[in-house]
């Protein structure tokens, strides 16, 4: 298993893999401190994460208690979350008997990836038992398209109006739904949206349009540029900075502000 830095500081973060080209960009930990909150009153059972990428987020669900599986089609991140994480369950593929299999589905920045986003929601659906909870979050606001959409593969970005429309026909029940990420995803985004139009514009034309596959699949474990940063945000004054930062998009979750929309739905106890 990957060593991870020893302080009070990176500790707050979760974990992290620098030894394997792996730490948790500013984002990440913004979406982590939301989900964290709505799941710290939930109780512990059957979990599948779809997109686990690096593992790192079920490695501390399974540490609470949770029964962790992990779904991740890219081979360098499937291999990844394998290697450290060697007490959680890891699949290329859905298992044919995962019906009513699981409590809680998470898919964090996920479902963009998906053409049919609809049919992806309902056969998630399907995994959870009646009463099961599923944990999503996605990009917001179609206005904010940029060039990271693009080199990251991304179908669509979201409206609110879009999830709830989605989570409605495949029949569950939005509890939550909120904009996180403001300000400091937002600012993010603006900085570093030149640099992948860039690259874009290096490509040829047809290379450009990119295979949304492997765009996918680089873009859940691509941390070359927040393993260099990690140093200066994980450590003191950084790690304050970014403390502060998660605690500043809390009171602005209900404006629609963020970058991103995360939503907590249940399946009905009944059909």
């Amino acid at each position: 298993m990957a060593q991870t830095i020893k302080t009070p500081a990176t500790a707050w973060f979760g974990p992290e893999y620098l030894g394997d080209g792996w730490a948790p960009a500013p984002r990440y930990l913004l979406r982590r401190a939301r989900v964290q909150h709505h799941m710290k009153t939930m109780p512990c059972g059957d979990l599948v994460e779809i997109g686990a990428a690096s593992g790192a987020l079920l490695s501390e669900f399974s540490r609470r208690g949770f029964r962790c599986v992990g779904l991740e089609t890219s081979q360098e991140a499937l291999s990844l979350a394998r290697r450290v994480n060697a007490d959680i369950e890891f699949h290329s593929h859905a298992n044919d008997d995962w019906s009513e299999c699981f409590d809680y589905c998470l898919s964090f920045e996920v479902l963009e990836h998906i053409e049919h986003d609809g049919a992806a929601v309902k056969q998630w659906m399907k995994w959870l038992r009646p009463g099961g909870a599923l944990v999503l979050s996605v990009p917001a606001h179609p206005r904010l398209w940029n060039a990271r959409d693009v080199w990251a593969g991304h179908f669509r970005r979201y409206k609110r109006s879009d999830l709830l429309r989605l989570f409605q026909e495949a029949g569950l029940q939005v509890e939550k739904i909120e904009c996180y990420g403001f300000p400091l995803a937002n600012v993010l985004e603006l900085i570093i949206a030149p640099r992948y139009r860039q690259y874009l514009n290096g490509q040829e034309a047809e290379t450009a349009k990119v295979n949304k596959a492997a765009q996918t699949a680089a873009s859940g474990i691509e941390r070359t540029t927040h393993v260099k940063a990690f140093r200066y945000y994980a450590h003191f004054p950084g790690s304050v900075i970014m403390r502060a930062m998660i605690a500043i998009q809390s009171l602005f979750l209900r404006v629609g502000l963020g970058n991103g929309y995360l939503v907590v739905a249940r399946k009905p106890l009944q059909s």
